[in-house]
């Protein structure tokens, strides 16, 4: 087995909902990630005062959201937000492996098992995306 590293360049964002769903709508008008990133930003909708924290969570954003397909693209930005939240989860997974092993490793294991300790409920439902 190839041995592989574990990419652990991650941010404490959370699944940025709000603003994976304006930056997956400007990418759907023109179908452009640069003129998304340039606009993004021109247009500050991350909401940060500085500059630098824009450009670091949008790179973080971006990297999930180019890891989704055109289809769930534009399901994240046509469904409700429990679904928004389980699509950016699956990005996450997408993006990290070391996210999607927890997920299958210890999350599915302690579904499977019906037990519902010491992992929020919400996680739960992305089980089913994976």
């Amino acid at each position: 087995m190839k041995n592989e590293n574990y990419n652990m360049s991650f941010t404490t964002g959370g699944l940025f909902l709000r603003e994976s769903v304006e930056i997956a709508e400007l990418y759907l008008q023109d179908h452009d990630w640069d003129s998304v990133k340039e606009r993004a930003l021109e247009e500050n909708i991350l909401q940060f005062r500085k500059v630098s924290s824009s450009i670091r969570s949008l790179q973080e954003i971006l990297k999930r959201l180019y890891n989704l397909e055109e289809e769930e693209l534009e399901l994240l930005v046509n469904t409700n937000a429990k679904e928004q939240k389980q699509l950016l989860w699956l990005a996450v997974c997408k993006t990290y492996r070391f996210i999607c092993d927890f997920a299958v490793e210890v999350i599915r294991d302690k579904f499977l098992r019906l037990d519902m300790e010491e992992v929020p409920v919400d996680l739960y439902s992305v089980y089913i995306v994976l």
